[in-house]
């Protein structure tokens, strides 16, 4: 049997996790996960392995939850920020830093910026993180209309480019473009058109900025108008304040999608509603799990109130869904807006968000205590007991 601790290019194409506590997110108990390739094979209460299978690397996992690896829906690959002119913008991630988050697959956004940052870059991006073995996926668009795309159109860059699925829109900020109805309507429908021709979901995510709290009710007036699908569009940034997330109870209680942002908290932001207690709040107006996905807006930059610049972190949906459990909620429950249910938003539910027979193998290995030690993504360790395993070249 191959021995533990090969790199990451050395790997076996066969694992065999040993009797690990899994979480598909739903609680399945203690199981053996067989890993061929890039694949979950098998799991099963115990799973036999011939003695001639040389191939195969063992891991005990028997004191180790086994999680989906988490999906952050909301992050600057190519670094975002600026406010403050140059010397305030972000530096672009590294492969590392989203393995160590606790992260297998990431979608990329343009933030304010689209003068410095463009899409051609930020496509290029994630194929970079593709070929270290994570999962990269871009939102065209960011503050302006119409949108930054590659090809010159929203539906194009859907149809024909494999990284591209949906797109970005700002609206309650200063900066944003203040779009119009109509200007959304076209935006939404080429959206709709680029998803159906390319057999993608074609999501449109809204910057939700603080001014932003009648947009809830305009884009409802906007999609019975047009029909356009509300599932289709998802709010972020709902948790800046309180107003603002009591208002994206309703929306999501109507049908719509909403995403809590974890980098969104004290002291950095006084009014901001943090993932724990933003959950609470939403389950207690009865909104269900599955209409809210957590991201980071992580590799941003962010101004404080006293003049301060400071970088937002990449590992924060980690954090912030780990304090969630620690608060007593039920795992698989805070488990669920950060694996399966942005897996189904993005339209990568076949092969992302649990830990099912078929799907690809991304997982994490947790101690007891909630410390994270071994990730895999697409069948590959990319760290183990805290080691990560690829060397940095992006």
């Amino acid at each position: 049997m191959v021995e533990i601790g090969s790199s990451c290019t050395e790997q076996s194409l066969i694992k065999l996790i040993r009797q690990g506590e899994i979480y598909e997110p739903n609680y399945l108990g203690n199981k053996d996960i067989l890993v061929i390739g890039s694949k979950i094979a098998r799991i099963e209460e115990h799973i036999e392995i011939s003695p001639d299978m040389k191939e195969l690397e063992v891991i005990d996992a028997s004191k180790c939850l086994v999680f989906p690896g988490f999906i952050d829906g909301h992050l600057h690959f190519i670094g975002a920020g600026g406010r403050r002119g140059p010397s305030s913008r972000a530096r672009e991630i590294s492969p590392t830093m989203l393995i160590r988050a606790g992260l297998t697959t990431v979608i990329g956004f343009l933030g304010m910026d689209n003068t410095s940052r463009h899409i051609p870059t930020l496509v290029m991006k994630a194929k970079g993180l593709r070929a270290q073995f994570l999962n990269a996926y871009v939102l065209v668009g960011s503050y302006v209309i119409p949108p930054p795309t590659l090809t010159g159109s929203i539906e194009w860059d859907l149809t024909l480019i494999e990284e591209v699925i949906g797109l970005k829109m700002a609206v309650g900020e200063p900066a944003a473009s203040h779009p119009s109805e109509e200007e959304i309507i076209r935006s939404i429908a080429e959206v709709q058109r680029g998803g159906l021709l390319s057999g993608k979901t074609g999501v449109v995510v809204i910057h939700m900025g603080d001014a932003g709290g009648e947009w809830f009710h305009k884009m409802q007036d906007i999609l019975k108008k047009t029909s356009l699908p509300i599932e289709k569009v998802m709010f972020t940034h709902v948790s800046r304040n309180k107003q603002i997330l009591e208002e994206a109870a309703e929306y999501a209680l109507s049908g719509g999608f909403i995403d809590l942002t974890a980098n969104h908290s004290p002291p950095h932001r006084p009014k901001a509603v943090p993932v724990p207690e933003a959950l609470s709040q939403l389950w207690k107006q009865g909104v269900p799990t599955s209409q809210i996905t957590v991201s980071s807006d992580g590799n941003a930059t962010r101004l404080l109130d006293d003049g301060r610049i400071v970088p937002s972190p990449i590992d924060s949906v980690f954090e912030q869904i780990i304090a969630t459990i620690r608060r007593g909620c039920d795992i698989a429950e805070a488990l669920r807006p950060v694996t399966i249910n942005p897996a189904v938003r993005y339209g990568l539910q076949d092969r992302k968000g649990s830990l099912v027979q078929g799907k690809d193998a991304d997982f994490i290995l947790l101690s007891k205590d909630l410390q994270l030690l071994d990730l895999y993504s697409n069948g590959r360790c990319l760290m183990r007991r805290g080691e990560v395993l690829i060397m940095d070249y992006l």
